[in-house]
């Protein structure tokens, strides 16, 4: 996040795609040595707080060979009993660093719970503040294993008097094991969404609100003045309205529900929200919102785009493109059999979601669409044509002009 006189960098933590994450294993050898004896666990708190996890994990597992079955599974049971008390959870830590002029300084950072999901996730208010949304994955941790002692070969005599040998391993008596497997795995347990607020002075979280939407995630987020917006999702689908004007007391102040999801938010006017994103998993769905009362938010009107299944919006906020004096907004987006690309122009006119025209692009790549004076450009790839360029319609008609080629090529080009 770049705002005037702040450089923020987020770097997030996620234990569930990094097992390997110092913090989580030391919670985890701590729960392992209190179950041993004094001796074997001085031995071992040594390896661990040293960092010699290997050293570590081979030394308890030469003391969990000399265990009879018995003590063994005991000794397991009673781990996994013990790690079901450890609490682990993404978090993300931002580092801040001051610009003026072409001077940068790094001032500190902080960290918070749970991961940040765009650039969007994150704003500052009043230059002082800075609020993000996160979504925190809580994790659970359990220790799988399994033993041998000597395996066994039986012979099974066939009628026409040939021998098949058939390796059996035998079930572990009460001899002490001779091998012994042991891991541990993270699984994920439950998700809930926080908003922070940070005051960038002294890097310290003032205002925080945790828990929200439990067993959803974010999936957008618009802070517009002292509101921020977000969509959480996967039952309830609500958009919700977060008061920040407190930066010491964030409260919720209404939501409503939606069926589909918004995956990006765009302010039309301090009345007015548009949300794209998907509905049941198949079309592109825009909404419109009305604001004009965050705590009483209504749906002023809905439009599917049938027989899409994605927009490049969804992923690059740069694909979407508004005009206000106009009252229209340009999607681009895939056809459902992903053949080709549609520009879908839209008015919100009369606060009323309708398509002024749909214009087959012929590309299977387009992810600009820019007006400039009297003219629309589309910028994508044509397949057929093999060609990356730009299409030209005239603004008011909407009626095609020409195609401009940039590069042959029988390839798309990626920025």
């Amino acid at each position: 996040y770049c705002s005037h006189d702040k450089l923020i960098l987020a770097s997030e933590n996620i234990p569930l795609f990094n097992i390997f994450n110092r913090d989580m294993i030391e919670k985890v050898y701590e729960k392992v040595l209190t179950l041993l004896p004094g001796d074997v666990r001085e031995h071992a708190s040594q390896l661990v707080y040293s960092g010699q996890y290997g050293e570590a994990y081979d030394y308890i597992t030469q003391y969990l060979k000399s265990l009879d079955r018995d003590k063994l599974e005991l000794f397991f049971n009673s781990l996994k009993e013990t790690l079901e008390n450890i609490s682990i959870s993404d978090n993300t830590t931002f580092y801040v660093f001051d610009i003026n002029s072409l001077n940068i300084d790094y001032t500190g950072d902080f960290t918070v719970e749970g991961v940040v999901l765009d650039q969007f996730a994150m704003e500052t208010s009043s230059s002082r503040y800075f609020i993000v949304a996160t979504t925190t994955q809580r994790l659970k941790v359990t220790v799988q294993y399994y033993y041998q002692s000597i395996a066994y070969v039986t012979e099974v005599v066939i009628s026409d008097n040939t021998t098949t040998t058939i390796p059996m391993t035998t079930v572990i008596n009460r001899d002490n094991a001779t091998r012994i497997e042991w891991f541990f795995s993270v699984t994920s347990s439950e998700s809930f969404n926080n908003v922070y607020v940070v005051d960038l002075v002294n890097l310290s979280i003032i205002g925080k609100l945790e828990g929200l939407a439990e067993g959803e995630r974010v999936y957008s987020a618009r802070l517009i003045k002292n509101i921020l917006y977000l969509v959480t999702y996967r039952t309830v689908d609500p958009l919700f309205a977060i008061d920040i004007s407190d930066p010491r007391n964030p409260r919720v102040l209404g939501f409503v529900k939606m069926p589909g999801f918004s995956e990006y938010l765009h302010p039309l006017s301090d009345d007015l929200l548009l949300g794209i994103g998907l509905t049941d998993g198949r079309f592109v769905k825009i909404s419109l919102f009305n604001i004009s009362d965050p705590s009483n938010i209504t749906i002023l009107s809905e439009l599917v785009l049938e027989y899409t299944s994605y927009t490049p919006i969804l992923f690059d906020h740069h694909a979407f493109t508004y005009d206000p004096e106009y009252h229209r907004v340009y999607v681009t987006a895939f056809t459902y059999w992903g053949e080709s690309m549609k520009l879908y122009v839209v008015s919100y006119e009369n606060n009323t979601l309708t398509i002024v025209k749909e214009i087959d692009l012929g590309f299977t790549i387009s992810d600009r669409t820019i007006y400039i004076g009297s003219k629309l450009y589309v910028v994508g790839f044509n397949p057929m044509d093999q060609y990356y360029g730009i299409k030209v319609y005239d603004y008011d008609t909407l009626e095609y002009i020409k195609d401009i080629i940039l590069v042959k090529t029988p390839y798309p080009i990626y920025r």
